[in-house]
């Protein structure tokens, strides 16, 4: 049984190990994007809006697989396992490995990005992972079992916020391109080629994005775009 003050060290130690770690990544990430830099992060609670759910079948299968199968490989591989061999202090080495390792997935999708902006994003999240694999380290000294409800919780937050949050750009993407062809067909020939020659620019930056995120929102990138306007990529 966790007493009171067990279950106060765990939250006080979630908010600096965990919370305000990736708050910070997030800013940093947010600063970028408002600079126009087409930066990408993995889904989490924080960044899950990049990441498109299409239909029920898409949110079950990535429940099945993030919120759960994940979950559970990662903890008894980076956590259970070592502690079970070597004890807690493997167990805190193997945890902050586990952190270092989840960077990749920065680095392989910010390919596009120059070669100090990548260090710095991937730095910064490499740090962030790193200290919540020493929090989820920490859990699993207290009962081995926490670890794997803290990070089967956080995974179900952030795929089902980012299936509400994927879920309304369908209709916002029909209404776009039901405006943007009637403004198309009204348009003279002269201006409706200027429109074109105009969007060369935007385009390069909107199709780095689109190979890395599928359905997403333009609103929040300094692209051209009207508040509002959606573009799904299918």
């Amino acid at each position: 049984m966790i007493d009171a003050s067990t279950i106060f060290q765990i939250m006080v130690l979630y908010v600096f190990l965990d919370l305000l770690p990736n708050i910070v990544v997030y800013k940093y990430w947010e600063g970028l994007v408002k600079r126009g830099v087409p930066a990408v992060l993995p889904l989490s609670i924080f960044f899950s809006y990049q990441v498109s759910i299409p239909d029920v079948r898409n949110l079950v299968a990535l429940l099945l697989e993030t919120a759960i199968l994940a979950p559970f490989t990662e903890e008894s591989t980076f956590r259970v396992a070592p502690y079970i061999v070597a004890g807690q202090a493997f167990m805190f080495v193997s945890s902050v490995a586990w952190g270092v390792v989840h960077t990749h997935k920065v680095i392989t999708s910010n390919k596009h990005l120059d070669a100090k902006t990548l260090f710095n994003l991937s730095s910064i999240y490499a740090f962030a992972m790193a200290l919540t694999g020493i929090y989820y380290a920490y859990l699993a000294s207290i009962m081995l079992l926490l670890p794997y409800i803290f990070h089967i919780v956080h995974n179900t937050i952030a795929i089902v916020n980012a299936y509400l949050q994927a879920r309304p750009k369908k209709t916002a993407q029909k209404k776009y391109i039901k405006e943007a062809g009637g403004q198309k067909a009204a348009a003279p020939q002269q201006g409706e080629t200027a429109k074109e020659g105009g969007e060369g620019e935007e385009v390069t930056l909107v199709d780095v994005m689109k190979r890395r995120w599928g359905t997403y929102s333009l609103q929040r990138y300094t692209i051209g775009l009207r508040e509002n306007e959606y573009v799904e990529v299918i």
